[in-house]
Protein backbone atom coordinates (compact mmCIF):
# COMPACT_ATOMS: atom_id res chain seq x y z
CA UNK A 1 0.00 0.00 0.00
CA UNK A 2 1.42 3.63 -0.71
CA UNK A 3 2.03 5.98 2.14
CA UNK A 4 -0.29 8.83 2.55
CA UNK A 5 0.42 11.98 4.42
CA UNK A 6 0.20 15.48 4.26
CA UNK A 7 3.18 17.66 3.40
CA UNK A 8 3.89 21.10 4.90
CA UNK A 9 4.76 23.30 1.90
CA UNK A 10 5.32 26.30 3.45
CA UNK A 11 8.30 24.31 5.16
CA UNK A 12 9.11 22.86 2.62
CA UNK A 13 9.54 26.65 0.22
CA UNK A 14 11.33 27.84 3.93
CA UNK A 15 14.19 25.39 3.15
CA UNK A 16 14.76 26.31 -0.34
CA UNK A 17 18.14 28.61 -1.04
CA UNK A 18 17.99 29.43 -4.20
CA UNK A 19 14.96 32.68 -5.59
CA UNK A 20 13.09 32.24 -8.82
CA UNK A 21 14.19 28.70 -9.07
CA UNK A 22 11.09 26.24 -9.30
CA UNK A 23 11.27 23.05 -7.18
CA UNK A 24 8.81 20.14 -8.15
CA UNK A 25 7.28 19.03 -4.90
CA UNK A 26 5.68 16.17 -6.26
CA UNK A 27 3.56 15.09 -8.91
CA UNK A 28 -0.16 14.89 -10.18
CA UNK A 29 -2.23 13.77 -12.95
CA UNK A 30 0.48 14.47 -15.24
CA UNK A 31 1.46 17.56 -14.02
CA UNK A 32 4.36 19.08 -11.49
CA UNK A 33 3.22 20.78 -8.40
CA UNK A 34 6.07 23.39 -8.22
CA UNK A 35 7.00 25.83 -5.41
CA UNK A 36 9.79 28.70 -5.64
CA UNK A 37 10.69 31.95 -3.12
CA UNK A 38 10.66 34.90 -5.15
CA UNK A 39 11.88 38.44 -4.33
CA UNK A 40 12.37 40.56 -6.76
CA UNK A 41 10.06 41.31 -10.35
CA UNK A 42 10.12 39.08 -12.83
CA UNK A 43 10.48 39.28 -16.80
CA UNK A 44 7.52 39.73 -18.60
CA UNK A 45 6.47 36.50 -20.49
CA UNK A 46 3.23 34.16 -21.23
CA UNK A 47 2.37 30.74 -21.81
CA UNK A 48 1.39 30.48 -25.24
CA UNK A 49 0.47 26.45 -24.69
CA UNK A 50 -1.35 26.32 -21.16
CA UNK A 51 -3.30 28.39 -18.51
CA UNK A 52 -1.05 28.72 -15.42
CA UNK A 53 -2.71 28.45 -11.65
CA UNK A 54 -0.80 30.59 -8.86
CA UNK A 55 -1.60 30.04 -5.25
CA UNK A 56 0.53 32.57 -2.95
CA UNK A 57 1.34 30.38 0.38
CA UNK A 58 3.23 33.88 2.00
CA UNK A 59 3.28 37.46 1.49
CA UNK A 60 1.46 38.93 -1.94
CA UNK A 61 2.20 38.70 -5.44
CA UNK A 62 1.33 41.67 -7.69
CA UNK A 63 0.36 40.61 -11.45
CA UNK A 64 1.40 43.30 -13.62
CA UNK A 65 -0.57 43.01 -17.44
CA UNK A 66 0.24 44.63 -20.04
CA UNK A 67 -3.42 46.52 -20.26
CA UNK A 68 -1.97 47.91 -17.61
CA UNK A 69 -4.19 46.34 -14.94
CA UNK A 70 -2.21 45.05 -11.72
CA UNK A 71 -3.80 42.31 -9.55
CA UNK A 72 -3.60 41.84 -6.07
CA UNK A 73 -3.13 37.87 -4.93
CA UNK A 74 -2.84 37.71 -1.17
CA UNK A 75 -1.67 35.19 0.95
CA UNK A 76 -4.24 31.83 0.96
CA UNK A 77 -5.53 33.16 -2.54
CA UNK A 78 -4.75 32.02 -5.96
CA UNK A 79 -4.99 32.71 -9.61
CA UNK A 80 -5.65 31.06 -13.01
CA UNK A 81 -4.24 32.93 -15.72
CA UNK A 82 -5.34 31.54 -19.21
CA UNK A 83 -2.94 31.18 -22.09
CA UNK A 84 -1.30 33.63 -23.72
CA UNK A 85 -2.10 36.41 -21.66
CA UNK A 86 1.30 38.58 -20.95
CA UNK A 87 2.50 39.13 -17.31
CA UNK A 88 4.96 39.87 -14.71
CA UNK A 89 5.02 39.23 -11.45
CA UNK A 90 6.60 40.91 -8.44
CA UNK A 91 6.05 40.10 -4.95
CA UNK A 92 5.76 42.24 -2.05
CA UNK A 93 8.44 40.47 0.42
CA UNK A 94 10.08 37.53 0.16
CA UNK A 95 6.90 35.50 -1.56
CA UNK A 96 6.48 32.11 -1.03
CA UNK A 97 4.44 30.27 -4.36
CA UNK A 98 3.06 27.04 -5.39
CA UNK A 99 2.16 26.54 -9.10
CA UNK A 100 1.47 23.91 -11.29
CA UNK A 101 2.50 23.32 -14.91
CA UNK A 102 2.25 20.17 -17.08
CA UNK A 103 5.13 17.65 -17.21
CA UNK A 104 6.09 17.72 -20.75
CA UNK A 105 5.61 21.31 -22.35
CA UNK A 106 2.78 22.02 -24.50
Amino acid sequence: MIAISPRNIIQKVSSFIKEWTPHIIDELNKQFIKCCKKKNDFVWHCHKNEDKLFMVLKITLLMDFKNSQTVEVNEGNLLILPKVVEYRQHPNGKLFLTYFSTQKPL
